[in-house]
């Protein structure tokens, strides 16, 4: 595998805030699971990351089995993480 690690600005402004990113590239094929998980936990613990899904529209770039993790800084969706993981019950 290849990985790249960056911390770019989210947004397209000056302002913006800093992001991790991991770009995650398989040997001819897009990283398994598994395997993307193992690699983020590696590079960079405790940030927590999605994978993104933009519309077609909004793609950036095409590159064959790429995967693009991106630092989360939404506060609802690491809190539903943080009750899941407890064990509470799902909303």
């Amino acid at each position: 595998f290849q990985a790249f690690v960056g911390r770019e600005q989210c947004g397209g402004l000056p302002t913006s805030p800093l992001r991790w990113h991991i770009s995650l590239r398989g040997p001819g094929r897009i990283p398994t699971w598994g395997e993307t998980v193992e690699v983020a936990h590696q590079l960079r613990p405790g940030v927590p990351s999605a994978i993104g899904v933009p519309p077609c529209s909004l793609w950036l770039n095409l590159h064959p089995h790429v995967l693009r993790l991106w630092e989360v800084a939404d506060d609802a969706l690491l809190e539903e993480w943080r009750v899941n993981a407890r064990g509470d019950t799902p909303t």
